[in-house]
């Protein structure tokens, strides 16, 4: 946005139309990234508990997401 005094920024995702779970899908997705990475860095099971971190994670927003949207 634009004016004589000023120019803004505005997140490209705010002007974003698209499927109502893009947002948990995209947070789902980094996470699954980021667990499937870890091998890629791993020294010797150092990694373990951040794996099991990303998949609970993961697993606790899924449920969260459905039994709120189910309310909906």
């Amino acid at each position: 946005m634009v004016t004589d005094s000023e120019t803004r920024m505005i997140d490209p995702e705010f002007a974003f139309y698209g499927p109502m779970a893009f947002d948990v899908g995209m947070l789902l997705a980094n996470f699954w990234m980021s667990f499937f990475s870890q091998r890629g860095h791993e020294q010797e099971g150092k990694r373990d508990a951040m794996r099991a971190y990303l998949l609970g994670v993961t697993v606790e927003t899924w449920s969260v997401f459905r039994a709120e949207f189910s309310h909906l």
